[in-house]
């Protein structure tokens, strides 16, 4: 079978690499693991890889494709696995690579031998040059960006009531801040009469704050005028926000819960902030400090 790698939009950060081992490095008191960098992450192994290996790196961050882990043997209950008498380090409920601290290494991300793949690509893995990045092989999915689930708000008293919802954003107005490639793997890219920006990311609450046109909901009579064939300008320029992958006021009749921080963090700083927006300016940024009711943005960080 001919291969045909691709990697899916929104996890170029998180796709699989087929990398060579070019380093091993003993770990004090330990018989069965050593280390090696991919990337300028450490990386724990098997003793008995060798240099010159050929195998498929996931960083931490990434989800695995469930079959893929059950083919391997790599999750935590065992009964899940092909073989169930092993039990391996993934979560049988996130299937997430997580970076873990043995020996006092911590290991950011996983390598796997590329006999991994084959199984549930049935390619030839002689096809498999180091270097290839991918998500998915020959449209199988092999790995993605592991999301975060969004918790949802309970409804003490039963279901929670349909609410009709006005969605009132316009195509190609709002717009995410970009995803940034992965520096680790792009440094072939930077030569030293470069001129290049550094930015010090503070831990915080991402938020996007634009003032851009949106759909306003028509009354009762406007509805009647463009039945009627009358043009009515439905157009308005509102302040729309969100935090790095989720528009919180996206929707004009129904309250964005409070989320993660226990209030209504993005909300509150459109209020401050909204007036000095110019229109069609977006402003990317952190939220940083405390909630109005005391509490961290981020714990450890004022």
């Amino acid at each position: 079978m001919s291969l045909n790698l691709k990697i899916k939009e929104g996890s170029e950060n998180y796709a699989a690499t087929i990398v060579e081992i070019d380093n091993i490095h003993p770990i004090k008191d330990a018989d069965l693991i050593v280390r090696t960098v991919v990337f300028g992450n450490d990386v724990i192994v098997n003793k008995d890889t060798q240099i010159g290996t050929k195998m498929i790196y996931f960083v931490s961050g990434t989800k695995l494709n469930p079959d893929f882990c059950k083919f391997n043997n790599l999750l935590t209950d065992k009964e899940q696995n092909r073989d169930q008498t092993k039990t391996g380090y993934i979560s049988h409920k996130q299937f997430r690579v997580k970076a873990v601290k043995l020996r006092g290494v911590i290991s950011d991300g996983i390598l796997l031998r590329l006999e991994s793949i084959w199984g549930a690509t049935n390619v030839n893995l002689i096809e498999f040059k180091v270097g290839d990045t991918f998500t998915d092989i020959n449209d199988i999915s092999i790995c993605e960006k592991y999301v975060v689930p969004m918790a949802r708000n309970s409804n003490p008293g039963g279901k929670s009531p349909k609410i009709a919802r006005f969605n009132r954003i316009l195509d190609n107005q709002f717009h995410f801040h970009n995803d940034t490639a992965n520096l680790r793997k792009n440094m072939h890219k930077l030569n030293p009469e470069d001129t290049i920006g550094i930015h010090y990311k503070k831990h915080g609450a991402s938020a996007v704050f634009a003032n851009i046109p949106t759909l306003r909901p028509l009354k009762w009579w406007e509805k009647i005028l463009v039945k009627l064939g009358v043009n009515i300008d439905n157009k308005i320029y509102d302040i729309i926000y969100s935090s790095r992958t989720v528009i919180k006021n996206k929707y004009i009749n129904v309250e964005s819960n409070e989320g993660f921080y226990g209030e209504y963090i993005w909300g509150i700083v459109a209020k401050e902030i909204g007036h000095l927006i110019p229109k069609n300016w977006t402003i990317y940024g952190e939220i940083l400090g405390y909630t109005p009711k005391g509490s961290h943005i981020q714990k450890g960080y004022d």
